[in-house]
């Protein structure tokens, strides 16, 4: 944490929060010294895969969606082949009947 000029700690939220979790590791369920150490690490890197798993989601969307978009942009103006339709009038002998 930062200090004042009186040399006053100045804890921000997140560092009151992270305290408060190594109070709770330590106390309440009995981890020593080193195993909080161990979690913490542990917690900064799931935080850090889970930044990277969001960040990779997200290039993931912006690619499709540019592809789509190019694919699109691609085929207008395009000259489709398109056939006619058959259509053979009837004879009268075959309306006779």
């Amino acid at each position: 944490p930062s200090r004042t000029e009186g040399n006053t700690r100045l804890y921000t939220d997140e560092d009151l929060q992270r305290l408060e979790f190594i109070l709770n590791l330590a106390r309440d369920l009995g981890v020593n010294i080193s195993g909080i150490a161990i979690i913490l690490q542990m917690r900064e890197r799931m935080e850090e895969m889970q930044r990277q798993i969001h960040d990779f989601v997200q290039y993931i969307q912006e690619e499709v969606l540019s592809r789509a978009t190019a694919a699109t942009d691609a085929s207008r103006g395009a000259i489709v082949p398109v056939r006619r339709p058959m259509v053979t009038p009837a004879s009268q002998n075959t309306r006779k009947k």
